[in-house]
């Protein structure tokens, strides 16, 4: 796997999680290969010392202890992991949780809140047209709102900023001389 390919395709939050996760299962996967080809080429006795030092990250010698204290000894070792399993899996969980929660306020940001087709105020364009505020169209990161479909400033609205109606004229002024053509 090559890093600097996904690079460019990492555009977003999401998909940054995305490659870092993909990034550290395949690194994971590369040790767990390399263990494997090493456990192979090794002799009978290394084998048990490579098993075990796999499992801790480090290398006990049990010989001298009774075969009570080898079983003490594993039963912490694998409540160590248990707990270590477990903080993965809340961690993960919770990074999971806080994804989820973003995705829905950032949804839920991008929707203009429903608007009642029954409000008709009427409104003089600067071309001495009436027109209907519930016509009217605004950016979301402009100040004015447009309420003629002609208006040249109007048309350079990206689809993706375009708000509608009520919700349009909220807290905007009315473009002078709307339409600008």
């Amino acid at each position: 796997m090559d890093l600097f390919n996904v690079v460019p395709q990492v555009t977003g939050a999401f998909s940054l999680a995305a490659a870092l996760a993909a990034f550290f299962f395949y690194r994971e996967r590369l040790k767990t290969l390399r263990f494997g080809a090493l456990l192979k080429s090794a002799n009978e006795k290394e084998r048990a010392k490579l098993i075990e030092q796999e499992m801790d990250g480090v290398s006990l010698d049990t010989s001298n202890l009774t075969n009570e204290q080898v079983f003490v000894l594993a039963q912490q070792k694998m409540a160590a992991r248990q707990r270590r399993q477990m903080t993965y899996a809340v961690t993960g969980t919770l990074f999971a949780l806080m994804c989820f929660g973003t995705a829905i306020y950032a949804i839920h940001a991008e929707l203009p809140p429903p608007t009642s087709s029954g409000s008709t105020t009427k409104v003089e364009t600067g071309a001495g047209q009436p027109a209907s505020k519930t016509d009217a169209y605004a950016s979301r990161h402009s100040s004015v709102y447009h309420v003629s479909p002609q208006c040249v400033y109007g048309k350079q609205i990206k689809t993706m900023n375009r708000v509608e109606g009520r919700y349009a004229t909220s807290g905007r002024e009315l473009h002078q001389n709307c339409p600008t053509l």
